[in-house]
């Protein structure tokens, strides 16, 4: 009887964190996006730092979640978002500052891939940035095999020293909205431009790999 009614109570934890599919534990929206984040190693190795806890994002917010937030516009798919989290990171550089932004998203009624495609049509947004801002042109990294799309771009203010990058990619149902930005006041631009190149050829397919776990 103990043992019926102990093997009972595990039940009741573990599906409140999971779903039981067919005699199985199928993981919750939330579990999927959060594991889908970079751990605290992983970002290590890329030399960043978690800011802040994970947040929410949902279509019900004050502030919505877009896809095309990079370009300050909305796009048919963000009224199908089901479910999303956003964290935020930094490095500690003292030479050359990156900032790190990514929100994972699932859809309904649609697929990862359509989200990026809509993105990928307001990519650019020149009537939106400041004059001083200059998008100079996509963002060339490799794609990591098993994603159903990847898009992005960058645009950059050389009067202060900043470029920032925004990666866009699917699979399945899922979308990864990532932001990276570099700035500094200790080197040239030319400088800054080839170091977050450089960078970004180790960190995009680390992000995009951990996104696939989702």
């Amino acid at each position: 009887m103990r043992w019926t009614v102990l093997v009972a109570a595990m039940l009741v934890l573990l599906t409140g964190c999971s779903h039981v599919v067919a005699g199985r534990l199928v993981p919750t929206d939330e579990q999927r996006l959060l594991g889908a984040l970079l751990t605290a190693d992983e970002l290590n190795r890329l030399g960043l730092t978690r800011r802040d806890a994970p947040v929410p994002v949902t279509r019900q917010a004050t502030s919505p979640f877009s896809a095309a937030t990079p370009c300050a516009q909305s796009i048919p798919s963000d009224s199908k978002l089901v479910a999303g989290v956003h964290v935020t990171g930094r490095n500690l550089d003292g030479r050359l500052g990156i900032s790190f932004a990514e929100t994972i998203a699932r859809y309904e009624s649609t697929t990862g891939a359509e989200v990026v495609a809509e993105a990928r049509k307001v990519l650019g947004c020149r009537t939106y940035v400041p004059a001083d801002v200059v998008i100079s042109g996509p963002l060339t990294v490799p794609r990591v095999p098993g994603l159903a799309a990847q898009a992005g771009y960058c645009q950059e203010q050389t009067i202060y020293r900043e470029r920032e990058c925004s990666l866009f990619a699917a699979h399945g149902d899922f979308a990864l909205v990532a932001r990276f930005r570099a700035s500094t006041a200790m080197i040239e631009y030319p400088q800054l431009r080839d170091a977050l190149a450089k960078w970004l050829d180790e960190a995009v397919p680390a992000v995009e790999a951990a996104f696939l776990r989702a």
